[in-house]
């Protein structure tokens, strides 16, 4: 599992030839922050981007009324199996908890 915080990215066009990122089996747990409530929402995706664009649209019933969201961090997970079982992990509470201190939510 890769743990990464949100600071920038590089695009695919912008790396060499041959370089570009292969991420079919790839998957990621994500932590999202309401803005309007201030409440974490956890879940996984193998699409990071278009799965925050769903959250940040409304296309996602469960947060619909919590739009917008602020991406906090994600873990890249080398199967579904790894990313359900962090998933898990962060659903509970000392996990919740950990995470509300790191980012000094109320």
């Amino acid at each position: 599992m890769l743990k990464y915080e949100i600071v920038g990215e590089v695009a695919e066009s912008c790396l060499p030839a041959g370089r570009g990122r292969k991420r079919q089996n790839m998957f990621f747990v994500y932590i999202l922050k309401s803005v309007k409530d201030n409440n974490l929402y956890i879940g996984k995706t193998n699409n990071l981007k278009r799965r925050i664009f769903e959250h940040n649209n409304n296309y996602v019933q469960s947060t619909k009324s919590r739009a917008p969201f602020i991406l906090l961090e994600f873990f890249e997970c080398l199967n579904e199996k790894e990313a359900v079982k962090i998933e898990k992990e962060y659903k509970k509470g000392y996990r919740r908890e950990e995470i509300k201190r790191k980012f000094n939510i109320v």
